[in-house]
Order: structure tokens, then sequence, then C-alpha cells
């Protein structure tokens, strides 16, 4: 659903899992996409911060320092970014 931008819909389903599965760690990261798309990166950030809680991996760090540069938070950004390289 992402994929064909059905952002509502792909945003119904992921909130319908993690109502299911609360600690669904790649419901939230795809619902930080759909959230980036739809224009709310805070709220994006958010739910990435959400998945990592719950042991998402690398990639959501990745994600969020992507996030962080792209809503120009650079020091942010960078520290994330740095903290995808210690990982690596």
């Amino acid at each position: 659903m992402l994929a064909l931008h059905e952002i509502p819909t792909a945003e119904l389903a992921l909130r319908k899992a993690l109502s299911l599965d609360p600690r669904g760690a790649a419901a939230h990261v795809l619902l930080a996409f759909s959230r980036r798309d739809s224009g709310d990166v805070p709220g994006a950030i958010g739910e990435l911060d959400a998945a990592m809680a719950l042991g998402a991996g690398i990639g959501a760090r990745r994600g969020k320092a992507l996030f962080l540069l792209e809503a120009g938070r650079l020091q942010e950004a960078r520290a994330e970014a740095d903290k995808v390289l210690a990982a690596e």
C-alpha cells in the first residue's frame, strides 16, 4: 500500500497491526515511512524511536538519520549516523 501511495489505507492497516501487537517493531518502521510520506517527519522520527526501543535493527537507525537530515536537524543526524557507523 505504501508503494502504491495509498497512505491513509496503509496507516489504517499499520495502526490495526499495532493494536493487535503493540510490540511490533516492523509495523512502527513502516508507519514511520508512511508518516514521512504524508509530511509528518517528527511523527516519523517518533515511530522509529519506538521501533528501536522494541529492538528494530540498524535499518531503523539509518532511517532516523535520514529523516533528521531531511528535517535539517544536522547535529542530531550526524549523531545517529555515527551510531550506525559504530554498529557496523
